[in-house]
């Protein structure tokens, strides 16, 4: 690792972390308002952002319930189902108790840490303390206590920069291979089938 970069623990970089909660489903009066909220089922393994939504919740479901707002730009980091993964809202949302969110110091590009939660390394650190049989989690004081090393932050920001570029050329090079996908599936069964006429015929010997 290089001299210039530090290792904390990853509470010493956070100002807040809160978990979320879910509105009674037998409470219609909490449900389809105007407040996003989401569960780690929304958030996939390879998610740096989140810009999509399970459900909206009432201002009153988020009052009577666990519920709670992670703001833009927090890391939202699965603890309770979905442990591990990490992402960053690209809009104020309310969470699930599957969810904490960490109020980053200003010195920590939220992206960079989202990227950082898909290294091996530190998936093998939380899944050390992950605990429980039914549903497994890892308490959020042994979150906070994981080891991270990070760099200066122009540093982050470009070491993000990079793998964001490289995330964005793996989904169109995978848009581009489901288009091909498609079009083979199409000509097979055309071809398979005469709907598609071959400009040559075969000459008998």
């Amino acid at each position: 690792m290089p001299e210039h970069w530090e290792v904390v623990r990853l509470g010493e970089v956070v100002k807040n972390s809160f978990s979320g909660g879910t509105p009674s489903t037998k409470k219609p009066e909490f449900w389809d308002g105007d407040i996003p909220w989401i569960t780690s089922a929304m958030i996939s393994e390879d998610d740096v952002f989140i810009s999509r939504y399970q459900r909206m919740i009432t201002k009153l479901g988020l009052e009577k319930s666990a519920s709670k707002i992670a703001p833009k730009g927090s890391l939202v980091i699965g603890t309770r189902v979905g442990v591990g993964k990490a992402a960053v809202p690209t809009f104020d949302i309310a969470m699930s108790q599957d969810l904490t969110a960490l109020i980053l110091a200003p010195d920590i590009d939220p992206l960079f840490l989202a990227y950082l939660f898909k290294s091996p390394e530190l998936q093998q650190q939380v899944k050390d303390r992950t605990r429980g049989t039914t549903i497994k989690g890892i308490p959020r004081r042994d979150l906070l206590n994981i080891p991270i090393r990070f760099p200066p932050l122009h540093e982050q920001r470009e070491i993000a920069r990079i793998l964001q570029t490289v995330d964005r050329r793996i989904e169109a090079e995978e848009q581009r291979k489901s288009a091909l996908e498609a079009l083979f599936k199409t000509m097979l069964h055309l071809l398979m089938t005469g709907q598609i006429r071959l400009k040559y015929a075969f000459v008998q010997r």
